[in-house]
């Protein structure tokens, strides 16, 4: 039995801004950009695609965009958010995928997804594309990777591996 008295309702505040931080989309994604596997596979690619949705997407755009604001030229996406989460972006396009508190498919939200589907049409091993899935991540990746979402194998789907062009393959 330890004799340390009880954490106080004073410690409260500051344990949940400390979880608050270090559960940050723009910092996160960031960081992921920033590491080697990653980063390599983006200093590689012609195209970067970004696709994906959720109520963390906004956040995970501004990511993006500022882990790779020296490309941007090569970066575009399509993300499903909820209505009040649709922000103003440079390179991934936000889409207004249901109402704010719902959860549950909408047509708006097909609508999203199609519009990704029109946009990663085509990559694959002989698209030089590297395709990061922010926010919802699929179940593929989620039972492929314990590092969520960024992590890449060979075994990864196109939506969640980096393509090389070809002649690196």
């Amino acid at each position: 039995m330890s004799d340390a008295p009880p954490p106080s309702r004073d410690h409260a505040p500051r344990h949940l801004d400390a979880a608050v931080a270090a559960a940050d989309p723009v910092e996160l994604v960031r960081a992921a950009l920033a590491g080697p596997d990653l980063r390599s596979a983006v200093d590689r690619a012609a195209r970067i695609l970004v696709v994906g949705g959720g109520k963390a997407g906004t956040a995970m755009a501004a990511g993006v965009e500022t882990a790779l604001a020296d490309r941007l030229d090569r970066v575009s996406g399509a993300l499903n958010v909820p209505e009040g989460a649709v922000r103003s972006t440079r390179a991934v396009r936000l889409h207004a995928g249901r109402p704010d508190g719902v959860n549950h498919p909408t047509a708006a939200g097909v609508a999203g997804v199609r519009d990704m589907l029109d946009l990663v049409k085509g990559v694959g091993r002989a698209t030089s594309a590297s395709v990061c899935c922010p926010a919802a991540v699929p179940p593929c990746c989620r039972r492929r990777s314990r590092a969520w979402p960024w992590r890449t194998s060979s075994a990864s789907p196109p939506c969640c591996t980096p393509a090389a062009p070809p002649s690196t393959r």
